[in-house]
């Protein structure tokens, strides 16, 4: 039984087989936009512990305390207001 926020997220966080090898199939990096809503950071930790080779979480980053947290993780972070279509333009290419 899960008793600790701790162990839901490492529960949550735990990929599958099938995602660990999906994972080694891919090459480049992952860009996930909106890393800092709701499900980014579950799915940052996921795809890092099935073997990503490097994660970009794209955010407005308006919680600071998030943003140290996927730094904490590995996620290289870039502040980026996602409406806005010259601040897009900077992103990196990725894959």
């Amino acid at each position: 039984m899960i008793q600790t926020e701790e162990e839901l997220v490492a529960k949550m966080t735990e990929p599958s087989p099938a995602v660990t090898e999906a994972m080694a199939r891919i090459k480049g990096d992952i860009m996930l936009l909106g890393v800092a809503g709701k499900m980014g950071p579950s799915l940052a930790e996921l795809l890092l512990r099935a073997g990503a080779k490097q994660v970009v979480g794209v955010s407005r980053f308006s919680d600071a305390k998030q943003r140290h947290y996927l730094d904490s993780l590995g996620v290289k972070t870039i502040r980026c207001n996602l409406i806005d279509d010259q601040a897009l333009q900077t992103l990196p290419d990725v894959g």
